[in-house]
């Protein structure tokens, strides 16, 4: 099986490395000098804009890598068992959708960082639609139990009074 997934994987690299193409008016460098160092390179570069991508990219992983962790058995809590790997299989396909969509959104923006604070807006809007729609859910199921529990009590008073 690693061989099968090995020689799938090395042809989606191969035609992806087909479809990439230099950006217009790139030249390759002519002089062979390596008078700078990597050090000196990075240097050269602001480093708030460096360590700003890096956190964003950080955290997008380790959120990511948690919830794939976790997804099968949030699936199983909330009662979904039956359908684990079509959620997990959903979830794959919106996670690798997003990563090739934004990036080629991307590609397309003259400001990088515009796609950065894009992806953070809409990730915290996301979250703050499941925060509002978790606490709505638990509102909902609160006013029904409250309001099932009387309902009992009326219609066992109701047998009582017939007997």
């Amino acid at each position: 099986m690693f061989f099968i997934l090995a020689a799938v994987y090395f042809v989606m690299m191969f035609i992806g490395h087909l479809l990439l193409k230099k950006p217009e008016g790139w030249h390759e460098p002519q002089t062979k000098d390596k008078s700078q160092s990597m050090l000196a390179v990075i240097k050269s570069k602001p480093i708030s804009n460096y360590i700003g991508i890096w956190l964003m990219f950080y955290l997008n992983i380790t959120c990511g890598l948690a919830l794939i962790s976790q997804e099968k058995m949030i699936v199983k809590c909330i009662g979904l068992a039956g359908v684990v790997g079509i959620i997990s299989t959903v979830s794959a396909v919106f996670n690798a959708g997003g990563r090739l969509g934004f990036s080629a959104w991307a590609d397309t923006m003259k400001d990088r960082n515009t796609i950065y604070k894009l992806i953070f807006i809409l990730s915290i809007a996301f979250t703050g639609i499941v925060i509002v729609t978790v606490v709505l859910y638990i509102i909902s199921l609160l006013i029904a139990l409250f309001m099932v529990k009387p309902t009992a009590k009326a219609l066992e008073a109701k047998k009582n009074k017939a007997a």
